[in-house]
């Protein structure tokens, strides 16, 4: 269908199990991925406009928060009823693990659910709890839909360049055993899936968007991404 940014004076119709994205600022290099979580759709909506979403913040759960960039496709109801249905069972698995720490007089660790690489992981003996990064809740959720939404080989990025993709964590991603935690222990370059990755793949037909995952190349990580011969803002 299509993917936008958002502005403080025009405003765009967002609806419930749509794409929504922070950016670090002008340049538009896209930081964050969330779901959008009203209960109908929004005809007013600008990038000051307060919605409810879901996403791993981390950590995982619901709040209240601007975008400054939407990624759509037709959803159908049943559609939306599987990702409101994927986000309720996240949020429930979430709620019982700090429910768990609460039980063992332990302070709940809001990172212990997130991971970077892969973007989503499945529960396994060791963990029993699905991980996700931001972009792998997203990711996910459309999956409940059958949609795979980005595909192929990722671009390789080094750490400081992952430092500017999670502004919030660059004193984690200073440590090494918590970069191990996050799934970039080993090496010094990761194909992570990022989230202006995800815009550039609702920025397609809605027929393309559902038959053909998205490859994304360097520069994908802004939306829209910069014209040649333009520096790129930070």
């Amino acid at each position: 269908m299509s993917a936008q940014r958002t502005t403080e004076t025009a405003r765009v119709v967002v609806c419930p199990g749509d794409m929504l994205a922070k950016s670090s600022g002008v340049s538009g290099l896209m930081v964050h991925a969330m779901l959008c979580d009203e209960e109908a759709a929004r005809s007013d909506v600008t990038s000051v406009t307060q919605l409810r979403i879901a996403h791993m913040g981390p950590p995982l759960g619901n709040a209240t928060k601007t975008t400054d960039a939407v990624g759509q496709m037709a959803l159908t109801d049943e559609h939306r009823l599987r990702i409101k249905k994927f986000v309720a069972r996240s949020k429930s698995a979430s709620d019982l693990r700090r429910e768990e720490y609460r039980k063992r007089g332990q302070k709940p660790d809001p990172r212990e659910l997130y991971v970077i690489l892969p973007s989503a992981k499945a529960p396994s003996d060791d963990f029993p709890y699905q991980r996700f990064s931001c972009v792998g809740f997203v990711l996910q959720a459309y999956k409940e839909c059958g949609v795979r939404l980005l595909g192929g080989s990722m671009p390789d990025r080094t750490l400081e360049e992952i430092k500017r993709f999670y502004p919030w964590f660059v004193r984690d991603l200073d440590d090494p055993d918590k970069r191990i935690a996050m799934g970039i222990g080993a090496g010094d370059r990761w194909p992570l899936e990022l989230v202006g990755y995800v815009l550039h793949a609702f920025n397609r037909r809605d027929h393309e968007i559902m038959s053909t995952p998205y490859s994304p190349r360097d520069g994908d990580e802004f939306f829209p991404r910069p014209r040649a011969g333009l520096p790129r803002e930070s």
